[in-house]
This record gives C-alpha cells, sequence and structure tokens, in this order.
C-alpha cells in the first residue's frame, strides 16, 4: 500500500507547530526531486528544543507506523534533518537557518497551505 506522505507531512508539521516550533513551511518538491516529494522545514528556540521537537515528532509519527528512515546532526543539535523517505523534515537554530539561508533554496516552489491554532 502507497503512504499518503501529503497527508503525513501535514500530521508532522501540526506536531512540530503545536510544540512551539516557529516558521513552519512545507515545500511541495515533487517536480524538482527524484527521493521526496515534500521539505518540512522549522525552526526551534534552543538546543533543549530542538531535541524536544525531534523525539516528539518521532513520538507521534510512531503512531502512523512511521519511522524514520535516518536522522542526522541528532548530537550536535544545531541541525536536525529526519528523512521519512517520502518527506524530509529540517530544523534549525534560528541561527543556523538564517546564516545557511536556507528557505531561499525553496524560493519559487510551492508552500502545501495549512493552518494551525494554538
Amino acid at each position: 500500500m502507497k503512504r499518503d506522505y501529503k497527508k503525513l507531512v501535514r500530521i508532522a508539521a501540526r506536531n512540530l507547530y503545536n510544540k512551539q516550533a516557529e516558521d513552519v513551511f512545507i515545500y511541495d518538491v515533487r517536480d524538482f526531486s527524484p527521493f521526496f516529494d515534500w521539505v518540512l522545514v522549522a525552526t526551534g528556540k534552543n538546543e533543549v528544543h530542538l531535541k524536544a521537537l525531534l523525539d516528539s515528532l518521532i513520538e507521534e509519527m510512531e503512531k502512523s507506523s512511521l519511522s524514520p528512515h535516518h536522522i542526522e546532526g541528532e548530537d550536535a543539535k544545531r541541525w536536525i534533518l529526519i528523512d521519512y523517505e517520502g518527506f524530509v523534515v529540517h530544523i534549525f537554530l534560528p541561527e543556523v537557518r538564517k546564516y545557511y539561508e536556507f528557505d531561499r533554496i525553496f524560493e519559487g516552489m510551492k508552500k502545501l497551505r495549512f493552518v494551525y491554532k494554538r
């Protein structure tokens, strides 16, 4: 059975948003990447918050029977990459996201719209 990664990336975004992540965006990269369909980007407030976001996300996605294929940056806690095969998640410290101008990579690409209230 093919997974609905669009639905799953929305679940992931909602989880990060509800855990106080900032600047949460989902980019549609289906026309640009042969490896995944969606890129979820979020910012945590500090290293402790990044770890809490990661732990919460893993727990939430396991409810949908989805485990990370690969995680990078977990020890450094400045930029964490979580690969869920159909989508990837980048969680940054604010200064790291700004330094690498990460969102510029996706200029002109469609964003998946979502609205959540805290």
